[in-house]
């Protein structure tokens, strides 16, 4: 069974929640995002941007590297 990890996260405009989606999209494993009672797919543009502007965002990750969790850093609420 994979890892899985939970942070909360927040991107300072939809420039880094782009970015975010980028990156996130090299990974082999699952990304969700949780806000608003939403589960968003970390890995859809569209999806990311709909919630871009929460404060209050929980990334759910089914799998792990060193490389994700130092992006997770980077946005870290």
């Amino acid at each position: 069974m994979a890892d899985t990890v939970q942070k909360k996260i927040a991107f300072e405009n939809a420039d880094a929640a782009v970015e975010f989606v980028n990156r996130v999209q090299q990974f082999p494993f699952d990304v969700d995002l949780k806000a608003r009672n939403m589960r968003i797919d970390a890995k859809s543009l569209l999806g990311v941007l709909s919630i871009c502007e929460e404060k209050n965002i929980e990334v759910e990750a089914f799998g792990t590297s060193d490389e994700f969790v130092e992006l997770l850093a980077e946005y870290t609420a």
